[in-house]
């Protein structure tokens, strides 16, 4: 009877899948965020299409403040989050996935104009997201920066003129605005003001990996991800995703 026992629970030690936590900004909508107390997105619904086809690993999706997620790489606390741009100067403590889908860098207003970047923006307040890195070194030089806890934030500091400009994804600004209107927490007249006045770049999604990691199986796990996420790029499940979110 023991040695029955003893079989069952080898098999079933055999079946057991390696947990991966993967931490995702709380606050990021359309492509990570909190609804209804549960984590959703476009980056969430692709780590949950890739984990339905993993045999020994299990995605576990943590959300949490973006700028404490990649502390918690930094620092050794972590092992990966979603969505992180590339960023090997300023994020020397990071590897990353292959890029899983393009984000556009916009700046938006109510007042102000666009122009040369970034001379003409010189003396203005530009807002970004807490933790971001959205622009490069040198432009940060000449630049006044302020951050905010969300694109909410962000943009109700835009509107009542606590800043002149604010930085982020096209959809993610836009996303919350339209939000913002349908939970009547600005009127549509308010977000009819805001508008997009200067292109910044275009960024790439990637999964970011703690660099310097004592996890066995890492290089396992990035390859088989890497594969799945070529795989829903290639045969449209990545892009039915996107389009449940934006409509585009």
């Amino acid at each position: 009877m023991k040695k029955i026992i003893f079989f069952i629970l080898l098999t079933f030690a055999g079946l057991a899948k390696e947990k991966v936590i993967i931490y995702a900004d709380e606050n990021y909508p359309p492509y990570t965020y909190i609804e209804n107390g549960k984590i959703t997105g476009i980056y969430v619904d692709l780590l949950r299409g890739i984990n339905k086809k993993l045999k020994d690993f299990e995605i576990v999706i943590e959300p949490i403040p973006w700028a404490r997620a990649v502390k918690m790489i930094e620092t050794g606390q972590a092992e990966a989050i979603i969505d992180a741009w590339y960023r090997p100067v300023e994020r020397p403590f990071m590897s990353y996935s292959v890029p899983m889908l393009d984000e556009e860098i916009v700046i938006v207003s109510t007042k102000e104009l666009g122009g040369t970047w970034p001379k003409d923006y010189v003396g203005k307040k530009i807002g970004i997201n807490r933790g971001f890195t959205v622009f490069k070194e040198a432009d940060k030089k000449v630049l006044t920066i302020e951050e905010a806890n969300s694109t909410g934030d962000n943009i109700m500091k835009l509107l009542t003129g606590r800043i002149n400009y604010y930085a982020n994804d096209k959809y993610s600004i836009f996303w919350e605005l339209s939000n913002m209107v349908k939970t009547k927490k600005i009127k549509a007249s308010d977000a009819k003001r805001i508008k997009e006045v200067q292109f910044l770049s275009k960024e790439q999604g990637y999964i970011g990996y703690r660099k310097v990691s004592d996890w066995k199986n890492k290089e396992k796990f990035v390859k088989i991800v890497d594969e799945e996420i070529v795989k829903m790029q290639k045969n449209g499940e990545l892009d039915i995703i996107i389009k449940k979110y934006t409509g585009n």
